[in-house]
């Protein structure tokens, strides 16, 4: 049994429901277990699903069982709700002709021993820039409405009882020379997609090196934002296992993008957490391996845990290939949120002071209306440095290979 000591108990708990579902590994002594604790840890980390999927074989109170059975039938009907729009998205966009690829969701799903075992979110696809106005239109057409803040690589569209983002950039790509090198594998993987079927759903997913490296890139980008939780290493882990040609297919791109150290690493996080078998090429680096799933799990799914975590996000580095001082990141970021909110100041750089007032007085009005807590900043840089050292001993984006 891997030793999980840096973790909490209910953390380990955790960790081997998780991995008695997706590995067949042993199940968790369960006498005397803290289970609502270990409930509202999986929670926090969008895994309740899995976690409890096997819960009627668990010793436990049967008001307990009734609660944890209620939320695993209701998140199941999500689900069941989201596979529904993955398909309905893909019918818009088929029937118009627009090649389209589902990124995370059921594309992650389909590696899962039982499909429905992924806690699923909003539904997130990509088109080429060429037809990002056409699949817009044929949203609005079908009733949604677009948000009114832009994101560096989507739009996010709503009406309700259903939220879907449509990217025109894949998320987590890295600015400069870094970032070319990623676009450079990301070229055809909309022609390498492949449809699938799972009657009566329907939907066109990466192929697995495509879908492994937006795997990479989406982790890195929230590991160093919000925070990912256990959702993604599990999504990781079912990817992993499946794919045995990993190594062959994955290696050299990978180390060309700067990111096969990053996926060694994760692989090596999900056989500690949850019982993948463990291969040569993940290395040996396993206390750093610790490190990270220790960031993991203290995160939570997009920060659940740590609400802090934002406002450390914004003295680490996550787009610029250049290393800068956090100080220095701090106004690169907020910038970057001025334009996202605001595009005119990209046109007037000089009044990006203005732009960051209007920040501080929509953070303070959030906070007026109880909807934010206040960013404590100094704290907050005080934190993130223990954080960014981890991030720096992952070597993002440092190319590791010279040619593909």
């Amino acid at each position: 049994m891997t030793d999980l000591s840096f973790l909490t108990a209910t953390q380990q708990t955790l960790c081997r429901l998780l991995a008695s579902v997706l590995f067949a590994a042993p199940r968790p002594e369960d006498s005397q277990m803290d289970w609502p604790a270990v409930l509202e840890e999986a929670r926090a980390q969008s895994v309740v699903i899995p976690a409890f999927s096997q819960c009627e074989a668990y010793a436990m109170d049967e008001a307990e069982r009734r609660e944890i059975q209620r939320q695993v039938q209701s998140l199941a009907a999500r689900s069941i709700r989201s596979f529904e729009q993955h398909t309905a998205v893909h019918r818009l966009m088929a029937d118009q002709g627009i090649p389209y690829c589902i990124l995370k969701g059921v594309a992650s799903a389909w590696y899962y021993p039982d499909r429905l075992a992924r806690q699923m979110g909003d539904v997130d696809f990509f088109v080429a820039r060429s037809d990002f106005a056409r699949a817009a239109g044929i949203l609005e057409a079908n009733g949604f409405t677009a948000e009114g803040v832009g994101h560096v690589h989507h739009v996010g569209y709503h009406k309700p009882g259903v939220e879907l983002e449509l990217h025109f950039d894949a998320p987590g790509v890295p600015d400069g020379e870094a970032g070319d090198r990623v676009r450079k594998l990301l070229a055809h993987w909309l022609e390498e997609a492949q449809w699938v079927e799972d009657a009566p759903f329907q939907f066109v997913i990466p192929s697995r090196f495509h879908h492994a490296l937006i795997m990479l890139l989406h982790m890195q980008n929230h590991l160093r934002s919000s925070g990912m939780g256990l959702r993604h290493l599990c999504d990781w882990a079912v990817l992993i296992a499946q794919y045995e040609e990993f190594e062959e297919e994955c290696r050299d791109k990978l180390a060309y993008a700067g990111l096969w150290k990053f996926a060694q690493l994760m692989s090596l996080a999900a056989v500690l957490a949850l019982g993948l078998p463990r291969q040569e090429w993940m290395g040996s680096e396993l206390e750093t391996a610790q490190e990270l799933l220790l960031e993991v799990v203290q995160g939570g799914n997009f920060g659940r845990k740590e609400k802090g975590r934002s406002g450390e996000s914004l003295f680490i580095n996550r787009r610029k290939e250049e290393e800068v001082s956090r100080v220095h990141q701090l106004f690169i970021s907020l910038n970057s949120i001025v334009y996202a909110h605001w595009p005119w100041f990209k046109r007037c750089r000089a009044a990006l002071p203005l732009g960051w007032a209007g920040l501080a007085f929509r953070r303070i009005r959030k906070i007026w209306r109880g909807e934010r807590s206040s960013l404590r900043m100094v704290r907050s840089f005080q934190r993130s440095g223990k954080r960014k050292a981890l991030y720096d001993r992952l070597e993002l984006f440092h190319r590791q290979a010279d040619n593909l």
